[in-house]
């Protein structure tokens, strides 16, 4: 397996998670000093990490929130609520789902 095949199959998981639209966008702004990070994101994060079997995509996405969320990287959390109300697959959070997650969080 090389480099390129992990940045495309990391490609798929961060278009499920994120929403084409969203992905697209990110990469068409893409230049040649941000390239490279692009494909560092999308090889390890969504393609090493998200890939990992321990855990469902579900899972994953309330730890992002929380995380985000507890480090008030807004924009990044933002991003993640909108992408998990609106996932077309077993991983979108209902918005009572969602309630829970921020509950949970600021308890702590």
């Amino acid at each position: 397996m090389s480099r390129e095949d992990d940045f495309e199959r990391g490609l798929v998981n961060r278009r499920a998670v994120l929403g084409e639209e969203w992905v697209q966008r990110s990469l068409d702004r893409a230049t040649t000093f941000t390239a490279d990070y692009q494909n560092l994101i999308t090889r390890y994060a969504w393609h090493d990490i998200w890939s990992r079997p321990g855990l469902p995509h579900k899972a994953r996405r309330m730890m992002v929130l929380a995380v985000t969320l507890s480090l008030g990287r807004w924009e990044e959390f933002e991003l993640h609520v909108r992408a998990a109300l609106t996932a077309k697959d077993d991983s979108r959070l209902s918005p009572d789902e969602l309630k829970e997650v921020l509950l949970q969080n600021a308890i702590y």
